[in-house]
């Protein structure tokens, strides 16, 4: 699909409107995926296994966190890292400071200079304790390390209960 295709897309889904001419020529796009390969390659593992992590994009680094351990238990983990593409020939994960709790699916959002964890699943879903989601807002920022926004200040995230 060419620049032009995607924001005659985008037209059609109610998104503003784009001029296809400030987008490029097709013969660039196909230098573009030319340039790639168009495939995706293997780079440098995540340190140690967990799935349904939250993440975002900060300064051109992935932040990874929350989520459980992979197969067989499926626990919550509280382990972060971060992922650094330039780094050696495959990129380079490091470890952050754990989050302030476990939590199973966080959603994550970059914004400015931190990255934020919103909530959860409930605990060790899909076998919940019966307990709910939680509300909290948890942030991190490089160098400053997690804060808990909700014990701070008291906001919580809404949760329809």
């Amino acid at each position: 699909m060419t620049a032009v295709d995607r924001a005659e897309r985008k037209n059609r889904m109610g998104a503003e409107e784009v001029d296809p001419d400030a987008l490029g020529s097709e013969e660039e796009e196909e230098e573009k995926e030319d340039e790639t390969g168009g495939e995706w390659a293997g780079n440098a593992r995540l340190p140690q296994a967990q799935s349904a992590a939250g993440g975002g994009v900060l300064d051109g680094q992935l932040y990874y966190f929350g989520g459980f351990d992979s197969w067989p238990k499926l626990d919550a983990t509280d382990r972060a890292f971060v992922y650094d593409p330039v780094a050696g020939s495959e990129g380079e994960w490091d470890r952050i400071p754990d989050m302030p709790a476990r939590l199973w699916a966080p959603c994550g959002v970059a914004s400015e200079s931190r990255i934020y964890s919103f909530g959860d699943a409930p605990p060790n879903s899909p076998y919940s304790t019966g307990e709910g989601p939680t509300d909290a807002i948890f942030a991190y920022g490089p160098g400053e390390g997690w804060r808990d926004l909700t014990s701070e200040t008291g906001v919580r995230i809404p949760t329809g209960r």
